[in-house]
């Protein structure tokens, strides 16, 4: 449909590892909550997981999203 969407996250080592097996972190480690209506992203809140069982919730972000396009304007006619 023309409508593409793109959320890159990394990580700089074996936090998210052992975040992923559940054992204790040694350092800090990231994950980007994705907040989707009607299955389009409108917003990312970054939680910060550190070590000692403690977690920071960070600002909810709202995305600026364009305009879906038209019915009318995705089909062509010839006349």
């Amino acid at each position: 449909d023309g409508i593409t969407t793109s959320l890159t996250t990394a990580s700089t080592g074996g936090a998210v590892y052992a975040f992923a097996l559940g054992s204790k972190l040694r350092r800090d480690a990231q994950v980007t909550l994705v907040t989707f209506d009607d299955g389009r992203p409108v917003g990312l809140q970054i939680v910060t997981l550190k070590p000692g069982a403690i977690i920071e919730v960070g600002d909810y972000t709202e995305l600026t999203l364009s305009d879906l396009p038209d019915d009318d304007s995705a089909t062509s006619t010839t006349e």
